[in-house]
């Protein structure tokens, strides 16, 4: 069976613009995404990994067209999305989805759930009218839309304010599952819980890909996280992806240093383990707003050479299946 790509990413750019003076002049931008390419496969959970600020979020969010795109492609089962209008994206908004980070403030605190996941649904003219069976039938989609995420229906006339933030993030699934999409961008939905709920909410969107055969962008910082749910992974730095994946290939021998520093930094709950390989970076993170030169990554990298300053790496494949964004990613195998 081949592998089909649900989501294409090609050249993919966004510019914060920076502006100043009396008569608010732009005299910079924020590069939040600098040239994405990528390749999502239908069925597959694609994790995103990367420090704060590297642009993880502004992609999903941009994928999705919830924020405008500088320039570049982003094509959605083979049809281009960035040049449609609001009227032609309706169709497509049904099959691409989001789970926000915060599930405190994701939920609109004057509805009751029941309002809440049957928004999506009266939006989409998928609720039959204001008729006795319609709204029957509206009853029936939300009753099992609450019950599909393992909170009783009982719970529908509450409001968000009466949950906790597991079963907030609970609800939010069970919006995003409303419209039967392909594709789900799940935006760090548990670093926002305590790490027991985290387990649950992980297994939940395990068992859901499972039934529905959904696709996901796992985005999140919390590489145990990703490592448990995740197929493939991308990791970002500075608005690029510097490497991308099978996961465990990516945990196992890492092809780029800063994949390999983040990796060797996650904490190991071991008092034996030896830490003496880790790899600490030297340096604090650049400014978007004024990349270095060449590699990105230059300024902190440990095996860093002079071409490294002048030339940006190309991301390419190092081994089958595996990419990486760095000149000298064969000495790293």
């Amino acid at each position: 069976m081949t592998e089909k790509t649900l989501v294409q990413i090609k050249n993919l750019t966004k510019h914060f613009p920076i502006r100043k003076g009396f008569f608010n002049k732009q005299v910079g931008a924020v590069r939040a995404l600098d040239g994405i390419n990528l390749d999502i496969i239908e069925g597959e959970t694609l994790g995103l990994v990367g420090e704060s600020g590297c642009g993880k979020s502004t992609l999903g969010r941009v994928m999705l067209r919830l924020m405008p795109a500088s320039q570049g492609s982003v094509s959605f089962d083979g049809q281009e999305i960035m040049a449609l209008d609001s009227k032609a994206m309706k169709p497509l908004r049904k099959q691409m989805q989001i789970v926000f980070q915060n599930p405190y403030a994701s939920l609109d605190p004057r509805m009751t759930i029941a309002q809440i996941l049957a928004e999506p649904l009266e939006v989409h003219g998928m609720s039959k009218g204001t008729s006795e069976s319609g709204r029957s039938k509206l009853k029936e989609e939300v009753t099992r839309l609450i019950e599909l995420v393992g909170l009783p229906k009982e719970m529908l006339d509450r409001y968000p304010h009466e949950f906790s933030g597991g079963q907030r993030q609970r609800i939010g699934i069970a919006r995003a599952l409303a419209l039967n999409p392909r594709l789900i961008v799940a935006d760090e939905p548990v670093s926002a819980l305590d790490v027991s709920v985290q387990a649950q909410i992980l297994n939940l969107l395990l068992d859901l890909k499972k039934e529905f055969n959904l696709t996901y962008l796992f985005i999140a910082h919390n590489l145990d996280v990703v490592r448990y749910i995740s197929d493939r992974i991308a990791v970002m730095y500075l608005g690029r992806i510097v490497e991308i994946g099978p996961c465990k290939e990516v945990y196992e021998k890492p092809l780029h240093p800063y994949a390999k520093a983040l990796i060797s930094a996650a904490p190991v709950p071991d008092p034996a383990y030896d830490r003496s390989h880790r790899v600490l970076l030297q340096g604090d993170l650049p400014s978007p707003a004024n990349p270095p030169s060449g590699c990105a990554f230059h300024t902190r990298c440990p095996i860093a050479r002079d071409i490294c300053k002048q030339d940006t790496p190309a991301l390419r494949e190092i081994a089958p299946g595996h990419k990486s964004a760095c000149h000298f990613a064969e000495e790293l195998m």
